[in-house]
């Protein structure tokens, strides 16, 4: 198996190491660009909230379909779900309850 390890060291503005330790990765893709590896690792977070929020408010995982077609309509129901509360989220105000 051929791979490509990277070592990523993230600097403040003034050039100092943020965290003591550098982030070590490992592809195995090697014809991706380090910068976009960097980049997709980096917004691991997100994606990991986006699908929890996705599976605890969403039922992501509450299809139990033996057919295929049937969970991918689930799966693109929910993803569109997930878009619109994403694209609606600049129009939201806060009224809290008095």
């Amino acid at each position: 198996m051929h791979g490509r390890i990277l070592r990523l060291r993230l600097l403040d503005d003034q050039g100092e190491p943020v965290y003591a330790k550098p982030i070590w990765l490992f592809s195995t893709n090697t014809t991706l660009d380090p910068l976009l590896l960097a980049q997709a690792y980096l917004s691991r977070a997100s994606h990991e909230l986006t699908f929890r929020f996705m599976k605890q408010h969403l039922s992501l995982t509450d299809v139990h379909s033996p057919c295929l077609e049937h969970v991918d309509a689930h799966l693109n129901l929910v993803t569109l779900a997930m878009n619109l509360l994403l694209a609606s989220k600049a129009n939201l105000q806060a009224h809290p309850d008095p």
